[in-house]
């Protein structure tokens, strides 16, 4: 009786334990971009633009995740209207951005992977994630009268909110910023305009990034051996 009990122990626990053995999500959602640097100083709300995203996150534990993002939106700003020195120069830029990205999220709260368990776990979960990011993005300048192509390295740092809508559904919510190491995002970068200098080389560009997402999370049950 002994010998079946603890037998019958010892499968149980390798079946939880192969409920752990996968940890993947795949998901995407939309959102907006926008932008901070010479054109706009501040963040206004009038240079929102729209965003898409898809990612896969590979949950290691129940407090850190990685993730890989592919993001392609939009990215405008104008000066007009803004400052009086805005109305002056009149600067303005539009164009495509895309980006690829890996970061790294630290849970707050245990996110627990085990569908079993997740009925008896905390629902939400906020997180922080921060991480290198290469993205891509061709615009058209107004001011400097030319089309940029830019590619650079940029590094996401942001805030996040998850949601366990069933055992396998998430849903979430996340702002991040990325900070360039390019002052060309908005085309105006040591250029002279009225053989002045039109921008302050050692303020780089920000862009940023908020959306809502959804995403399906895989479980994979190893049956013993024996």
């Amino acid at each position: 009786m002994k010998c079946t009990f603890l037998w019958s122990l010892i499968l149980g626990l390798s079946s939880i334990t192969g409920l752990y053995a996968q940890k993947n999500e795949l998901g995407g959602g939309l959102g907006t971009l926008n932008y901070i640097g010479e054109v706009s100083g501040f963040y206004n709300p009038l240079n929102i633009r729209p965003a898409g995203y898809v990612f896969y996150r590979r949950n290691f534990s129940p407090v850190v995740a990685s993730r890989f993002a592919l993001t392609v939106g939009n990215i405008q700003a104008t000066e007009i209207g803004s400052t009086p020195a805005g109305d002056i120069r009149k600067a303005s830029f539009n164009g495509l951005l895309t980006d690829i990205s890996i970061t790294f999220e630290y849970n707050f709260f245990d996110y627990i992977l085990n569908y079993l368990d997740r009925k008896y776990a905390r629902k939400y979960c906020p997180y922080l994630t921060g991480g290198i990011a290469l993205y891509n993005f061709n615009s058209s300048s107004s001011e400097i009268k030319k089309t940029n192509t830019n590619t650079q390295i940029a590094f996401p740092l942001g805030v996040g909110i998850k949601y366990m809508v069933t055992d396998k559904i998430n849903i979430g919510a996340e702002l991040v910023a990325r900070k360039t190491l390019s002052d060309k995002l908005d085309g105006v970068d040591n250029n002279l305009i009225n053989n002045k200098l039109a921008s302050d080389p050692e303020d780089k560009d920000y862009y940023y990034f908020f959306g809502i997402n959804i995403s399906y999370t895989f479980y994979k049950v190893h049956c013993p051996k024996n």
